[in-house]
């Protein structure tokens, strides 16, 4: 994996949830530290993992396409 919350070029699904997990449990450790702008990053960084992880899924593909490849809701989603 590329610097944590990224990922490289064909990021397999299964390397994209292990991210996920990690930014969950970032995001555990920040809360439960209050430290809630950090927690809040993580987080939001799970998601988006996560939402990938589905486009995957959806798509029928085991790496992500390369349209994927961007941190844009609007275009993950449409």
């Amino acid at each position: 994996m590329s610097p944590k919350g990224t990922q490289k070029a064909g990021a397999s699904a299964g390397a994209l949830r292990a991210a996920a997990e990690e930014r969950i449990r970032e995001y555990q450790t920040l809360r439960d530290a209050k430290q809630y702008a950090g927690a809040m990053y993580a987080g939001r960084l799970a998601v988006e993992i996560l939402l990938k992880c589905l486009i995957c899924k959806t798509v029928g593909q085991s790496e992500l396409p390369p349209a994927m490849y961007v941190h844009d809701l609007e275009v993950l989603l449409y």
